[in-house]
């Protein structure tokens, strides 16, 4: 008994080794069944994409998809609130996906999703049908390339922050059009009428010896001139509107006074034509207003020299309508109607550009310096 004892205590560093070495052989063939378990099952880094990426990533939008029958394994937890689709839907048909495009943009999607390689992560730039987003769409091929995880990522920010930058560009390259075309215009409309007064001043200068001649010469010269006045205050009240420097009087005035102006300036050039002119006033219970009478009176100029210019036949009727009236506030229509050429629907839209006219043949016809219009505006 003794020399076993003894046996045994001159071996016990043998048998701790062994003890050791027993242990160390058991912690590693857990370690091997684990990554082989891991290795074999890739549900298990599945799990940890649920747990890490689908669940707590709300910067993207995750799908992971088997490759071999693109069934959906997984969606990230707000997919409903972002593309609008029921996730038992996805995860039965993955290409219910194509509702939230355009019909080219899915095709072409599926053209280079095709051709990728998988090797490197595929990104695709698309643009969600019937909505202002913007998505970058990145799938990664993990596991082999057995699955696919897509990833949604929603810059729609940048793309609007670009689109409003290029806006900024464009209208600044208009503006600068707009004023280059501005002095262009500006220059010719000032240079004709004054080599029209010099002429007509040489030749009266010239028609000394005849008076009448002379004097149809200097009144010719005074109406150039009124046009070349009322054309540099109109570009003048053009550069005060669009400073915002244009102030507006507010003192009483009798709205029945315009009817009277008016009359004076185009009754008797427009019967002339054999057209029918009429102001009206409707439901007024009261006559004095609070405003500024010369502008009014220069809007309503400005639309009836237009009618009376491309008015041949028919009539022009102003129309003055109180509309209603509140804490003795009233509103007032004003309005001009002609039965004249009229215009195209194609320059509709720009009537109330400065300088424009809807053709040469019109300036060389009617003349004009196609400020009025903007003025009114």
């Amino acid at each position: 008994m003794k020399k076993i004892i003894i046996t045994i205590g001159k071996n016990s560093q043998t048998i701790f080794l062994l003890i050791v070495l027993v242990i160390g052989l058991v912690i590693l063939l857990n370690m091997i069944a684990f990554f082989y378990k891991k290795h074999k099952n890739p549900r298990f880094s599945q799990k940890e994409f649920l747990n890490n990426i689908f669940y707590k990533d709300q910067s993207q939008v995750y799908v992971l998809v088997r490759k071999k029958d693109y069934k959906v394994l997984f969606l990230s937890s707000h997919f409903e609130e972002v593309f609008h689709i029921l996730p038992k839907r996805i995860q039965v048909d993955i290409e219910v996906l194509k509702e939230i495009v355009e019909d080219d943009t899915y095709r072409q999607f599926l053209k280079e999703y095709k051709q990728w390689n998988q090797q490197e992560p595929f990104k695709y730039s698309f643009k969600m049908k019937d909505e202002n987003k913007w998505f970058i769409l990145t799938i990664t091929a993990i596991e082999h390339g057995k699955y696919h995880l897509f990833a949604f990522y929603d810059h729609s920010e940048d793309v609007l922050k670009e689109l409003d930058y290029l806006q900024q560009i464009e209208t600044t390259k208009n503006e600068s059009e707009y004023k280059a075309s501005f002095l262009s215009r500006m220059s010719h409309e000032i240079r004709t009428p004054m080599n029209g007064i010099i002429g007509m001043l040489t030749l009266a200068r010239q028609s000394k010896q005849d008076a009448k001649q002379g004097s149809y010469y200097l009144q010719q010269a005074e109406d150039i001139s009124k046009y070349l006045l009322s054309l540099i205050n109109e570009v003048l009240d053009m550069s005060r509107m669009e400073a915002g420097k244009l102030e507006l009087e507010s003192k009483p005035f009798n709205i029945y006074h315009l009817k009277a102006q008016l009359n004076n300036i185009f009754k008797e050039t427009i019967e002339k034509k054999n057209v029918l002119f009429k102001i009206d006033y409707f439901d007024f219970d009261v006559k004095y207003f609070m405003g500024d009478e010369l502008r009014i009176m220069q809007i309503l100029v400005n639309l009836l020299s237009n009618a009376s210019k491309f008015t041949d036949n028919g009539e022009i009727t102003v129309t003055f309508r109180q509309m209603y009236k509140e804490d003795k506030v009233a509103n007032i229509m004003m309005r001009v109607h002609d039965t004249g050429k009229g215009m195209s629907r194609e320059f509709l839209s720009h009537i109330f550009r400065p300088f424009e006219q809807e053709g040469v043949e019109i300036s060389k016809k009617y003349g004009g310096s196609g400020l009025g219009m903007a003025i009114t505006d």
